[in-house]
């Protein structure tokens, strides 16, 4: 006598969809990974927390060297978006660039509270080579445009922002 087979009569049928326990088992997840940045944050130092507000601005910085490497952006928006992102950290309230002269924004940033001298004479300097470049066609070596954005990386980051 031959053995018997059991087997099914119908296959059980394919899952085309995610299980609902999945979707909201994503969700938990999710929630709580939102909960734990946000109680770290909360435990960082305020040493930490003032380097890390600069930090927008530093990225915003470095992208724009790295579109200029690349030749996305002319010498002109360079330092029309350069001028633009150092007022919007030293100024308070943040002005656009063509709303004031550079000797009234620098009268702005002299109201900042704990700017030393070489942090201000470094954003005067920042400030007129951006001019120089906007509206005299003045045309720096790349020496002095990496120089430019290297200087405007540190007064950010030696700065607490009046703009933030």
């Amino acid at each position: 006598m031959k053995p018997l087979i059991i087997s099914d009569i119908k296959e059980s049928p394919a899952i085309n969809y995610l299980p609902p326990f999945f979707v909201s088992g994503a969700m938990i997840l999710t929630g709580c990974i939102i909960l734990i940045i946000f109680w770290r944050r909360a435990r960082l130092p305020d040493n930490q927390k003032s380097k890390e507000v600069g930090t927008p601005f530093v990225d915003s910085v470095e992208r724009l060297r790295g579109e200029y490497a690349l030749g996305t952006v002319s010498l002109d928006l360079l330092f029309s978006r350069l001028s633009d992102l150092l007022i919007a950290r030293l100024v308070s309230p943040p002005l656009t660039s063509n709303s004031q002269t550079t000797d009234e924004i620098l009268n702005s940033i002299l109201a900042v509270d704990g700017m030393s001298a070489e942090n201000f004479e470094q954003a005067s300097a920042l400030f007129k080579l951006c001019d120089q470049v906007k509206f005299a066609r003045y045309r720096p070596e790349k020496p002095e445009i990496c120089d430019a954005l290297s200087a405007a990386v540190a007064l950010i980051g030696q700065t607490s922002g009046a703009g933030q």
